[in-house]
């Protein structure tokens, strides 16, 4: 089907429509397959914006049917216009948050500033995201598009520590859009950073440490202003974090108004905002690490000892570059100069992995801080209906959010153990787009890849 045609919202589409679709019905009558055939809908719709038929299915029947090889070449490849990726369908994958396919679809095009801007940050491209989404704002035809590509640049900047920068941002989208209620009490939660640089780090040298590796998470040592802490990594922590107690053992002063933070299974806790000005973790040195501050009454830490009540947050993982253990206990932090796959990005401040089950894509967070198991959403439910017929349901309390209706999949937890764990290894600078992404030593990352 004509790109243009996947959405009800599209423009008006002309006759090169049926021309590209004659051209279709004409390569899979003499090569006997679909030019672009996929497992399912969602892999059509990538194969028909992102890549041509194969060409060498054609050969050996020119002789034959010549003039139809010919009439394929016009209608399938000689009309440029037809195989552009639509902007509807690049809509869709944007929308929802769809980066992978989003990425694919875009390769190797001329598209929106907005669409590469955005995957370019999702894959932290950084230089490359700050560039084009720049350029998406200057291009924007109207303030809302303006302050899409605002917002991506503002939780990009979040994700890496560059508080200050992300609240100038916000300054920006505020100013285009002052009736936005939700900006200004955003602005008001990070106003603190305003006046503070942005986070830096100095990597050092990557070498072996000790630390705690267990069901319950990795607790990496910290140092915190001159003062050791063990802290559980949390790859899905927008920011780091700590209780009140242990801020004041640690010269660590709360600052802003307190606001409530939530998290994936709808619960929330009170809070507020600090910057530790530095922390060391193995050679690598931080300076001015943002980090939110919790009530000592905040589970879990209110089951933890001082010097546990904390956790380290993706700026900080990312800006370790990567991050390596062993299940014996032993830690690296820094450069790693292999490169991994491709199997990661971040959708605004959280990191997702893509694996497959059952032959189709599945995207997971990689949430190394997750205590309560592996947690499956609405998506998961609509892509694979024959996984949730085969569990079993039960309502049950997730993490600290009010009761839910779950369903017990426990084929899809052997997947999880055996798929994403050993394909979750991509070094924290930019990632090749080919590169397999295999560990036998749990190592993984979340930064750039």
């Amino acid at each position: 089907m004509f790109t243009d045609l996947y959405d009800q919202r599209s423009v008006t589409v002309d006759r090169r429509a049926d021309i590209w679709a004659f051209g279709a019905e004409i390569y899979e009558m003499f090569t006997g397959r679909r030019p672009f055939g996929a497992a399912d809908i969602t892999d059509t719709i990538v194969a028909v914006v992102s890549r041509d038929p194969d060409r060498s299915a054609l050969h050996g029947q020119v002789g034959k049917v010549g003039c139809a090889a010919i009439a394929i070449a016009l209608t399938l490849w000689s009309a440029p216009s037809a195989q552009q990726p639509a902007d509807s369908t690049l809509r869709q994958f944007y929308d929802g948050h769809r980066w992978f396919e989003l990425r694919d679809a875009i390769a190797g095009r001329q598209v929106p500033s907005i669409y590469a801007g955005a995957v370019a940050a999702a894959f932290n491209r950084v230089d490359k995201a700050q560039q084009l989404l720049t350029r998406a704002i200057r291009e924007a035809s109207t303030a809302d598009a303006a302050n899409d590509a605002r917002d991506v640049l503002a939780n990009m900047y979040l994700r890496l520590g560059r508080s200050s920068d992300a609240v100038r941002i916000l300054d920006d989208m505020i100013a285009a859009a002052p009736s936005r209620e939700d900006l200004r009490e955003g602005r008001e939660v990070f106003a603190s950073f305003r006046r503070i640089p942005n986070q830096t780090a100095r990597t050092g040298r990557r070498r072996p440490f000790q630390c705690s590796v267990s069901l319950m998470g990795v607790f990496l040592p910290v140092v915190v202003n001159g003062k050791p802490v063990e802290w559980l990594m949390d790859t899905a922590f927008s920011h780091s974090a700590m209780t009140e107690s242990e801020a004041r053992m640690l010269g660590v002063a709360a600052q802003g108004p307190t606001t409530a933070a939530t998290d994936f299974a709808g619960g929330t806790a009170a809070m507020r905002t600090a910057v530790a000005a530095r922390m060391t973790i193995g050679d690598a040195e931080l300076r001015n690490v943002p980090v939110l501050v919790f009530p000592d009454s905040q589970p879990p830490w209110n089951e933890y000892p001082a010097g546990k009540r904390g956790a380290i947050g993706l700026p900080v993982v990312a800006a370790l570059q990567s991050i390596g253990w062993t299940r014996q206990g032993w830690c690296q932090v820094g450069p790693n100069p292999s490169r991994g796959g491709t199997n990661l990005a971040f959708d605004g401040g959280t990191p997702v992995t893509r694996a497959r089950l059952s032959g189709k894509p599945v995207d997971l967070v990689l949430d190394t801080g997750n205590q309560g198991g592996t947690q499956l959403w609405e998506r998961f439910a609509r892509d694979f209906p024959e996984e949730m017929n085969q569990g079993s349901r039960s309502t049950k309390r997730v993490h600290r959010s009010a009761a839910q209706r779950t369903v017990r999949l426990s084929r899809f937890r052997r997947f999880v153990s055996a798929s994403v764990v050993s394909r979750v290894s991509c070094s924290l600078r930019r990632c090749s787009r080919n590169r397999s992404a295999t560990t036998s030593s749990m190592e993984t990352s979340a930064s750039t890849c």
